[in-house]
């Protein structure tokens, strides 16, 4: 089971171009380079560089910092965008999915039910229901969402409506575990007020999606 979590991990990795686009990215992790440290670093002339810097700019990966100055001129150096760091495989990962899998095995699925609302309880903090306003219900469960470092977006589903965001902010965990649909249900439906179903997908590229009814009875406290 570990072999196989170690793997997981890997799949992280793959969202880092290969060949020259990846080394670049490597290399822009930390302090922000010039196009001629990269050159050189690389054995690749300033114009190619440039082609495959404006390539990863165009795909959100990279980013121009500051200029340096130099000998002769000031040269713009290179870092990589929030994008780009998160397209690093990281160790959290992996660490929630043992933490869970060691709940899971030591604690009944009552207990770990409960510790996960707990969880998604102290996540949440001082945030409360929306009040009456749908519309502020509404959008405090955005805000809420968003906080995990997801881009969510209210939409009509059958019956009621949705909270949807394409691309899991739990992703490296949440394709071998559904707890973390849990905690994120138990925050949505503290900040909604009502029972939330959760639609996640969870294999391939995962993606949330929580539904639930405006005028569904008030859920019960976390």
């Amino acid at each position: 089971m570990r072999k196989g979590k170690v793997q997981g991990s890997g799949a992280a990795a793959s969202r880092i171009p290969r060949g020259t686009k990846g080394q670049l990215l490597a290399r822009l992790r930390g302090p922000g380079r010039t196009v001629a440290e990269l050159a050189s670093g690389l054995g690749l002339t300033g114009n190619a560089i440039r082609g495959h810097l404006a390539a990863l700019e165009r795909d959100g990966l990279v980013e121009p910092r500051e200029l340096r100055r130099g000998t002769n001129k000031p040269s713009l150096t290179y870092g990589l965008t929030a994008a780009g760091e998160a397209a690093f495989p990281k160790a959290h990962g992996l660490v929630m999915g043992a933490i869970l899998d060691e709940l899971r095995a030591r604690q009944s699925p009552a207990d770990v039910d409960g510790f996960l609302r707990a969880v998604g309880d102290r996540l949440l903090g001082a945030q409360a229901a929306g009040g009456e306003d749908l519309a502020a219900r509404l959008d405090a469960a955005v805000a809420a969402f968003e906080l995990l470092g997801g881009a969510a977006q209210i939409e009509e589903a059958e019956g009621g409506l949705a909270l949807h965001c394409h691309d899991c902010p739990l992703a490296d965990v949440s394709r071998e575990h559904a707890e973390p649909c849990a905690i994120v249900n138990a925050i949505l439906a503290r900040v909604l007020g009502v029972d939330v179903r959760t639609r996640c997908k969870r294999d391939g590229r995962p993606a949330c999606r929580f539904e639930f009814e405006p005028g569904d009875a008030p859920n019960r406290p976390l």
